[in-house]
């Protein structure tokens, strides 16, 4: 009774000190939290006073998603701002500064009701959602098709809690609390996904064996002895117990320390420095973040025959919001059923295979994977398709394909064999700035990678290498976790599921019965060691698919190289880094504890062999005991006799082998302490090595971060320390030349403009700047004259270059206001942007040629505006006045004809000048002066056209009716008189031609002649009536006609002998 007390206080303390552990446990891992995430702050601290930098400006500063869509205060449309490629580096401070206090006006609330509210809001959702990452439309096909509406909400955020205004430190500041959140989340994730799988299962199995040799050996006990064996049992259990508990606190205590180690390395690394101190990076801290909760939220829901619905769609709602932070969360479709099957159905397959073992049978078994794995999966997957076609309904077109060779040359490289060994070379040095992270640039455009044109650049090597570790890491571990062997008994189980062919199932039993007497031959050795490979090829997997939507494998993306695409891969190679230095920890741990183990079974197999002795010893003398009952008393000594001398030599033997046993015990005991020294030694070594390896590594990776911090303060830092990574980048040195332009360094900025073209001779992006600068370096337009205008039919500088052009053609006017050539080049470039303008600059040059006397010139120029005007559309037009500015654009039309009508008469050309004021008459009746004007010239020249027409050819009808009417709209006396008589002439000469076409006029004569004293009314009349009378013969006609004349009223004499004759 006594021992069975101690033995409950003991299981009684043993629990207290597990429980107690369990809480230092969670103690430590809120600690190791807290570490992670105030040294990420302290880190990227000197982040907050950074500038915006780079594509920040595309993204937050010119973007009206973040700053409003006031058309009045935020510059030119961003439809037409082409895709980022280059800092705006054409901002002055001082300009910049003005800009970025210019958007501080918000909004009123007590101003606004709240229909309109929910109206402004609604608003700028709707355009939100139909934007990409940079403001401009989606659809479009030059947009970068990056749809990240909450990365865009975010920063709009930002700049409304920082009073309507851009103030970089507020966004600095978010960026450096997502990371370390999100590095807290890795922590939290590592300690899920790095849980060994055989520990517990084996330390079950051997308290089951001992449970089985302790029921064989109840099998041949007495009841009275029961008691004894539950003792010595209890010893056993309690002595397992305590050494288990006391490897599983060490065990999870490195596994505590990889994962953090893991988040330490990750908070730290040199890598993340763009995703985090570059604003525009929020997009993929926020992925990452989205990301992390989905895998917490699938772990935490997943079972292998269950699921917690509640987390599961959280995890999915994750997912969505994921890759709507930046379109790589979209992976998660692939990572999630991946963690599924490697990190909750594998452990349990292990399970399944370790009870057969267990038993030493084999009945046929379930699936190792649950139908509860494929309905999950199915979902996932049905999200996915469903994400696809709604994005695919959003943006039109999935993929960007509108970069240029600048970005990335190696999708714009025409030779298959070139493109493949450049993508390798490209994928490898991925991999090596995650394992160097130490020449880092913002910039990796060409020719800053070289592209590989030959198989034997030695480059290759390195390329095949990194192919080579992950190919054989991968096969490697999917051997390790029988995965074709996992795969191949689904496929059969779901088989036998559908046809239900049970010979086939007694079959397939008897070969997995076969195969698994081998596992078993071959796993005893290995037992109780702890398994990682399930999550080791998860790490491997998970870097790879993170890194698939960046690689240019399956689609080409808009840059070479990007450090901060690593920022999600790179989860992937902290955890395998913490994992495989502390690998050799946990091995050597289970080594002591395995060598302690076979101790206690070495010493519960001596037991159990003495108390069988013991055992075969009591019942002897039991035996002996019934027989002395049943005999006479004559006969008892001589059974006593008998039966001590029958029992002497047992129990001699026992005494004997007792010896031996604990003679040999004490030999192993010895041996094994020894080799426990020595590993415990060789633990030690290690743990001390591992420390100075990790203080080295995060003093590297913290010292690096920092000063790559400071690089990304200000634009200037950031690309002179490019131009020590990558000298040969056009874009590098264009934009290092920009920096040169600031500091009015104009030798040195024109080197590296011209540094920019010799690498990449395309670049037009360059001409802008070069012709800028040596306008400024010398003053000399005409030698800038051909870059300015490259640097117009460049559609990246367009809006840039109009702008300084603008500034730079109103400052040569002030000097030179009657230069017709200065006012002809500023409409050239105003062409495609400013067509309006450019037409008003070619008419007012033509202007000054034509009183310069060179006419032809004149007429070009004029031609010239008509082409700029027949340029615009309503879509260049401000909608609040787009009727105010057609009548001005019309305005302009009659303008430009009316002087080109003017010029070509100049130049004798009447048939050209009829046809311009032939325009006008038709189209420009709403402006009264110019249409006036146009007309009298019109009439004129029409007039003196017919007057000086030595064919002798009549003007047809409808000619003559026109000039008549066009002469009777002319507000002038002499010519509503004359256009009458016009007609009458004309009447009167063919009659001598053709009298039916004279019969025309006259009756229109008549119509227009009311008066009926007035000459034009008589005569008419008077030649109609003798037409219907002598030709037509038509007595009516002639009666209606002649009727109307009045005898007292003909004053003419002409008229009188006419009326006479009738």
């Amino acid at each position: 009774m006594n021992n069975n007390n101690n033995n409950k206080n003991n299981n009684k303390n043993n629990n207290f000190l597990i429980k107690r552990q369990k809480k230092l446990v969670f103690i430590r891992i809120l600690i190791y939290g807290l570490l992670i995430f105030l040294i990420s702050l302290i880190v990227y601290s000197n982040s907050l006073e950074g500038e915006f930098c780079f594509d920040d400006q595309f993204a937050i500063v010119n973007n009206k998603d973040v700053i409003g869509y006031n058309d009045e205060q935020s510059g030119t449309d961003s439809s037409t701002i082409g895709i980022p490629n280059t800092m705006d580096s054409m901002r002055d401070d001082e300009i910049f500064k003005e800009k970025t206090d210019y958007y501080g006006g918000g909004y009123d609330d007590d101003e606004i009701i709240p229909m309109k509210k929910f109206s402004i809001a609604y608003e700028y959702f709707s355009k939100l959602l139909s934007h990409d990452f940079w403001g401009q439309d989606i659809t479009k096909m030059d947009s970068h098709k990056s749809y990240r509406p909450l990365t865009t909400l975010s920063f709009k955020f930002n700049f409304i809690t920082s009073g309507f205004k851009l103030d970089s430190e507020s966004f600095h500041l978010t960026n450096v609390f997502l990371h370390s959140i999100v590095s807290v989340y890795i922590f939290f994730i590592s300690l899920l996904i790095f849980k060994p799988i055989n520990f517990s299962n084996n330390n079950n199995n051997n308290n089951n064996n001992n449970n089985n040799n302790n029921n064989n050996n109840n099998n041949n006990n007495n009841n009275n002895k029961k008691v004894e064996e539950q003792q010595e049992e209890d010893d056993n259990d309690y002595n397992e117990n305590k050494n288990k508990t006391s490897y599983l606190l060490k065990l999870l205590g490195v596994d505590e320390f990889c994962c953090f180690l893991t988040s330490l390395l990750f908070s730290l690394h040199p890598i993340h420095t763009e995703a985090v101190s570059g604003i525009v990076g929020r997009a993929e801290l926020l992925c990452t973040l989205f990301l992390m909760i989905s895998l917490l939220s699938f772990l935490k829901c997943c079972s292998v025959n269950s699921t917690h619905w509640g987390y599961f769609f959280l995890s999915i709602f994750s997912l969505i919001f994921s890759t709507l932070s930046k379109e790589t969360g979209f992976c998660l479709v692939f990572i999630l059923p991946i963690t599924d099957f490697l990190l909750v159905q594998y452990p349990n397959y292990k399970k399944q295979q370790q009870q057969q073992q267990k038993n030493k049978k084999s009945t046929y078994s379930s699936s190792p994977l649950s139908l509860m794995f494929l309905v999950r999966t199915i979902i996932i997957s049905i999200v996915g398709f469903i994400f696809i076609y709604i994005r695919k309904l959003i943006t039109v077109n999935m993929v960007l394909d509108n970069f240029r060779m600048l970005e990335n040359p190696i999708a714009r490289e025409p030779v298959l064999l070139t493109r493949v060994l450049s993508l390798m070379n490209l994928h490898s040095r991925y991999l090596w700035l995650l394992i160097y992270p130490m020449n880092l640039s913002a910039d990796w455009s060409f020719n800053c990678i070289p592209l590989i044109k030959d198989i034997s650049n030695p480059l290759n090597i390195f390329s095949i290498l990194a192919y080579s570790i992950i190919f054989f890491s991968l096969i490697y571990y999917f051997i390790k976790i029988e995965f074709f062997t996992i795969i191949f008994k689904s496929f059969i189980t779901l088989k036998n599921l559908i046809i239900k062919n049970k010979k086939q199932q007694k079959r397939y039993n008897k070969e997995e019965d076969d195969d698994e007497d081998e596992e078993n031959e071959n796993n005893n050795n290995n037992k109780n060691k702890p398994e990682y490979y399930n999550s080791i090829l998860w790490c491997i997997l998970f870097g790879i698919i993170s890194f698939l939507p960046s690689s240019n494998i399956f689609f080409y993306v808009g840059t070479a190289i990007g450090e901060r695409l690593l920022y999600i891969p790179s989860i992937a190679y902290c955890l395998l880094l913490s994992r495989f230095l502390t690998l050799p920890l946990i091995y050597l741990s289970n080594k002591n504890y395995n060598n302690n183990d076979n101790n206690n079974n070495n010493n519960n197999s001596n037991n159990n062999v003495n108390n069988n002795n013991n055992k075969y010893q009591i019942t002897i003398e039991n035996s002996n005991k019934t027989e002395t009952n049943n005999s006479n008393t004559t006969k008892k000594r001589i059974n006593k006799n008998s039966t001590s001398s029958s029992t002497s030599p047992s129990l001699i033997s026992n005494s004997n082998s007792k010896k031996l046993n604990n003679n040999n015990n004490n030999n192993n005991n010895n041996n094994n302490n020894n080799n426990n020294l020595k590993e415990s030694k060789i633990y030690k070594v290690y743990l001390i090595l591992l420390i100075l390896i990790i203080i080295l590594l995060s003093s590297f990776y913290s010292i690096k971060t920092w000063q790559r911090n400071e690089d990304w303060k200000d634009e200037a830092s950031l690309f002179l320390s490019a131009l020590k990574v990558c000298p040969n980048s056009a874009k590098v040195q264009y934009n290092v030349g920009i920096l040169y332009r600031r500091t009015k360094e104009w030798d040195k900025s024109i080197e590296h403009f011209n540094r920019a073209r010799e690498i990449l001779p395309d670049y037009c992006d360059v001409d802008y700047f070069y012709a800028l600068t040596l306008i400024n370096k010398n003053g000399d337009y005409n030698q800038a004259k051909p870059y300015l205008t490259k640097s117009m039919n460049c559609r990246y500088t367009q809006i840039r270059s109009l702008e300084a052009i603008n500034e730079i053609m109103t400052f040569l006017l002030n000097s030179d206001p009657d230069n017709p050539m200065l006012l002809a080049d500023w409409a050239n470039y105003e062409k495609e942007l400013q067509p309006v303008n450019s037409a008003m600059h070619f008419h007012k040059a033509a202007l000054i040629h034509n009183n310069q006397g060179d006419k032809k010139l004149a007429v070009q120029l004029l031609k010239e505006s008509l082409n700029s005007l027949s340029r615009v559309n309503d879509t260049m037009l401000n909608k609040k006045s787009i009727e105010r500015d057609k009548r001005i654009i019309n305005e302009l039309y009659c303008q430009d004809y009316i002087w080109l009508s003017a010029v070509y008469f100049d130049l004798q050309d009447n048939d050209q000048s009829v046809k311009t004021l032939n325009y006008i008459y038709d189209h420009c009746k709403h402006f009264k002066k110019i249409w006036n004007e146009g007309l009298l010239s019109l009439v004129n020249l029409k007039l003196y056209a017919l007057k000086n027409d030595k064919s002798g050819k009549l003007p047809s009808v409808n000619e003559i009716l026109l000039i008549r009417t066009q002469m009777s709209q002319i507000k002038d006396k002499e010519y509503k008189l004359g256009s009458t008589q016009f007609l009458a002439q004309y009447a009167q000469n063919y009659e001598s031609v053709d009298f039916s076409k004279a019969v025309q006029l006259y009756e229109k004569l008549l119509s227009i002649s009311p008066d009926p004293s007035s000459y034009y009314n008589h005569l008419p009349l008077l030649r109609l009536s003798w037409y219907y009378k002598n030709i037509k013969k038509d007595q009516s006609q002639f009666e209606k006609y002649s009727k109307q004349l009045k005898s007292n009223l003909i004053f003419d004499n002409d008229l009188k002998k006419l009326f006479s004759e009738l």
